[in-house]
């Protein structure tokens, strides 16, 4: 029974290490690429693909989230941000990997005001400042408010914190 349990976990090993392996950094660079250019269909297929063979890197997962963001593909894009907040700590290619689940974080609640949702927004936005309550947080989701035309959600958010934006 023992010989059997070192087998089993020895396949577990090998897999997790093929799952989780070298970054794909020339297959991550054509997807980006890909967005970049504002060629989201095309880089949401190129970043989903990456998702199932390298699922534990968020930068994968954050470039998937934006693109099925831009494709209005929101419940799906929340999923694709929620997962870099949980891998954000195996980022390759970000210093700040604080910063990463920050701005993954700061996405969800994009996404919740661009279906309209501001309460769901206005709750995400909570968790935001509750993770980091200082002033790049604060610049973070006032402009995500702003941009997405939220001006008055934006002056009601942060009047109930005693923040006034405009004197930032």
């Amino acid at each position: 029974m023992k010989k059997q349990w070192i087998i089993f976990f020895m396949a577990a090993m090998i897999f997790t290490s093929c799952k989780s392996g070298k970054f794909p950094q020339e297959k991550y660079d054509q997807a980006y690429e890909q967005m970049i250019n504002e060629n989201y269909s095309e880089a949401k297929e190129s970043f989903r693909k990456l998702t199932e063979s390298n699922s534990a890197f968020p930068e994968i997962w954050y470039g998937y989230g934006c693109c099925l963001m831009e494709t209005e593909n929101y419940s799906e894009s929340v999923k694709a941000f929620t997962k870099v907040t949980e891998l954000y700590e195996n980022s390759v290619m970000y210093d700040d990997k604080e910063g990463l689940k920050h701005d993954a974080m700061t996405s969800i609640g994009e996404v919740f005001l661009l279906q309209k949702e501001t309460e769901k927004a206005k709750i995400q936005f909570e968790k935001c400042l509750t993770e980091q309550n200082n002033r790049e947080m604060i610049n973070a989701i006032a402009a995500t408010y702003i941009r997405l035309g939220f001006i008055d959600e934006a002056e009601a958010f942060f009047a109930e914190k005693g923040i006034d934006i405009w004197m930032m």
